[in-house]
């Protein structure tokens, strides 16, 4: 657990709180999509330093603090960001939003530790910071009859 909290620190840290240096936390286009519809994931400046790929799930908000890693059943993969060996080229990922519940949802952007080989998510709690919730937050709906 206290290395988990490390980890977490660590890599909050590398987004620094000011607006310049949130850039490379991911950013959804929409807040509201239902089952089907097209959802764009923009990541900014620095997500080439990541070893590839990224691999980004949707999971529903209420459970997201008790993830237990990449492999969770609870986790909803949309894509990989980059692949294995090669630099990350793309900043931005594009799905289909999977047939889920209803309710609330945020990403959990898994990466590659280069030094520790060990996956942890990049976006860990940050939707329930105010200043990144709009960015990180997206609500699935019934899709229209």
């Amino acid at each position: 657990m206290r290395s988990r909290l490390i980890l977490g620190a660590l890599v909050l840290s590398l987004f620094a709180v000011s607006e310049g240096e949130a850039k490379l936390i991911p950013t959804l286009d929409k807040r509201v999509a239902a089952p089907d519809e097209t959802v764009v994931v923009e990541f900014g400046a620095g997500v080439e330093r990541f070893l590839a790929p990224l691999e980004v799930f949707l999971v529903p908000t209420v459970v997201e603090p008790t993830l237990s890693g990449r492999g969770d059943g609870r986790l909803r993969l949309v894509g990989r960001v980059g692949t294995r060996g090669n630099t990350i080229r793309s900043r931005r990922l594009v799905f289909r939003v999977p047939p889920l519940p209803t309710g609330k949802y945020t990403l959990a952007v898994y990466f590659r530790g280069t030094s520790t080989g060990r996956w942890a998510n990049l976006a860990e709690g940050l939707w329930r910071d105010a200043s990144f919730r709009d960015r990180l937050v997206i609500r699935i709906v019934r899709p229209r009859s």
